[in-house]
């Protein structure tokens, strides 16, 4: 049978920390070391350290896991929009989904062999979306089918909310009239 003593290490070498430590270290009779009990309670105390330190290093991990990619961040914004014109090359309207807020969009350039004429225009617009703390400008360009109503344009945020995201845009025409239109609005965030 093993007989277990406690340690009495003298306070001078310890200082303050022999009266915070709770746990005695136990001395082991010489004459029961390799008994079966021995072994069974140093298996169990590394099996214990193992544990916590496990438990530790994936804990830590979820915490730099969770400080290292904000969600928000990297997920791109998806948006739906819908606009009217309202004066020669100006729309206005609004955009929902996970921004909310007003929409004003300026023709600034069209280009091409034929400029603004022709069944395709090479377009480009700055789209102003107003939506408080995540407002932003960003600048497309692209093409508009000028049979069909279709426009795919793509750009940068130049300024506000995520400046510097790419930004994809794909509307159709819906109102020849009234020159409105709707569509989706992609601006990913990671890019930036």
């Amino acid at each position: 049978m093993a007989t277990v003593e406690t340690a009495e290490e003298p306070a001078a070498v310890l200082g303050d920390l022999a009266a915070v430590d709770p746990l005695p270290t136990p001395l082991v009779d010489p004459a029961t070391i390799g008994s079966s009990k021995d072994k069974e309670s140093v298996m169990a105390e590394r099996g214990s350290k193992r544990l916590r330190a496990t438990a530790l290093v994936a804990l830590m991990a979820a915490v730099l896991l969770f400080l290292a990619v904000p969600a928000r961040a990297s997920s791109p914004v998806n948006l739906t929009f819908e606009k009217e014109a309202v004066a020669p090359g100006a729309w206005e309207g609004t955009v929902s989904g996970d921004i909310n807020g007003d929409l004003k969009s300026f023709l600034t350039a069209c280009t091409g062999p034929n400029p603004c004429s022709g069944r395709i225009w090479h377009v480009e617009f700055d789209w102003v979306i107003d939506a408080g703390a995540e407002s932003f400008t960003a600048h497309l360009s692209g093409v508009l089918n000028n049979v069909t109503g279709s426009v795919v344009m793509n750009g940068t945020v130049v300024e506000g909310f995520l400046e510097g995201a790419q930004v994809h845009e794909a509307g159709q025409l819906v109102n020849a009239e009234t020159l409105g239109f709707e569509g989706t609005i992609r601006v990913m965030p990671a890019t930036a």
